[in-house]
């Protein structure tokens, strides 16, 4: 592979994520890693899900800028918003869109809502949810016909002795509008550095290369702090041809335990 290829080849991310939470998520017994949020503001790693049990009645309000650049040098700019809602410790629902703008046009992407149910056992050290997403878009007909889209996905993780978390989700992306569906993937892996400090390595993945909203596939290195200031950054490698060869942003969220004990 060439240098040059190879550097289109490489997704540089760079995000700040502001995180206010109560203060019962923070203070845990080290080593721990940080819990937080993905991307699309749902509780997770980089890029994926994962399941974490913050308290009870917790809302977490997201909002996000992002930009992906592509090998075909098409670029993307993109406002993703999310909410979470813990209902329960085993409970949560989110809902996310993003309003994207690039050379086809202008406007709300796919609106997605879904949830997971924890599963638990006697062991902490594991944990395992089940559920997923149902997705309609795009909103704005300048971004193209609509479809509704259904995502089944899983979740199971482990948190080894020395704090070392690894989190893994599967799932079926089944796409409307007449496009086959194809697996994604998500397998990550997360080290507390220190009581302030998480350092996070991610592959995210698929096994097809059609589809209105493929992600791509890539690996992902970053950090995540831990406190009520929250920052975290990551760089990336592409693996596949339809992976962006250049993206980032920046976020902040508030979250919110005002509802606790009311569920």
């Amino acid at each position: 592979m060439g240098l040059g290829m190879f550097l289109k080849k490489f997704n540089l991310a760079l995000g700040l994520t502001f995180l206010l939470l109560v203060p019962e998520i923070y203070g845990q017994e080290t080593p721990k890693y940080s819990a937080g949020v993905n991307l699309w503001g749902r509780p997770g790693m980089l890029l994926g899900d994962s399941f974490e049990r913050f308290p009870a009645g917790t809302w977490i309000f997201s909002t996000h800028y992002a930009f992906q650049s592509f090998a075909s040098g098409e670029n993307i700019s993109l406002l993703p918003v999310g909410i979470t809602f813990m209902a329960t410790d085993n409970l949560v629902f989110y809902a996310n869109s993003d309003y994207r703008l690039f050379s086809a046009g202008q406007g709300f992407n796919l609106l997605a809502v879904g949830g997971k149910l924890g599963l638990r056992i006697d062991d902490p050290a594991w944990q395992f949810s089940l559920g997923g997403d149902v997705s309609t878009g795009p909103l704005s007909n300048s971004l193209g016909p609509a479809t509704t889209d259904f995502i089944p996905t899983g979740t199971v993780s482990y948190t080894f002795p020395v704090g070392l978390m690894f989190n893994f989700e599967l799932g079926v992306y089944l796409p409307g509008g007449g496009w086959p569906p194809y697996m994604r993937f998500d397998p990550g892996f997360a080290y507390p550095l220190s009581s302030d400090i998480t350092a996070l390595l991610e592959l995210t993945g698929h096994n097809s290369q059609e589809g209105p909203t493929n992600p791509g596939s890539s690996v992902a290195f970053g950090i995540r702090g831990n406190g009520p200031l929250h920052l975290q950054a990551f760089l990336g490698l592409g693996t596949s041809g339809d992976a962006p060869s250049y993206y980032g942003g920046a976020s902040l969220l508030i979250a919110s335990s005002l509802f606790d004990g009311l569920i």
